[in-house]
């Protein structure tokens, strides 16, 4: 039997996490963090496969968590959605230009979230079938 595919939630509303974890935890593990330093630890050491992460958070929010996320080598390739509250334009389009591969709003549907993740997954295994392939080609033909 495969492995699940891991999930980690970062949120400092634990009713969200209770929702998404339960929600998602008999096709995930899913992993929780109340608060973005936690969130971070939990990335370092779990590699997930895939982050929700909500943009307001105190002491590190986001933005701060998704800035070292991708400046860490470890976790720089994991997809991150922003999952959150805030509804301007502005958060958005900083959100996708610092590397986040969605974005939902709160309230959530569950499904939503399940059908995002799912996308969002597929695409990162198409991504590193394809990257895979290019090296093989490539010692070949050397």
């Amino acid at each position: 039997m495969d492995a699940k595919l891991k999930i980690l939630v970062i949120d400092d509303t634990i009713i969200n996490l209770d929702i998404i974890v339960e929600s998602l935890s008999d096709d995930y593990s899913v992993y929780a963090a109340i608060d973005g330093i936690s969130g971070l630890e939990i990335a370092v050491e779990v590699k997930p496969d895939l982050i929700l992460l909500d943009i307001r958070m105190p002491n590190l929010d986001g933005f701060g968590v998704l800035k070292a996320l991708k400046n860490a080598k470890a976790t720089s390739e994991i997809p991150v959605i922003f999952l959150t509250a805030e509804n301007n334009l502005e958060n958005i389009t900083k959100g996708f230009k610092a590397g986040v591969v969605d974005y939902m709003m709160k309230p959530f549907e569950i499904e939503e979230i399940k059908n995002k993740i799912k996308t969002h997954l597929n695409f990162k295994k198409s991504k590193r079938i394809i990257k895979n392939q290019n090296i093989a080609h490539e010692q070949a033909t050397c």
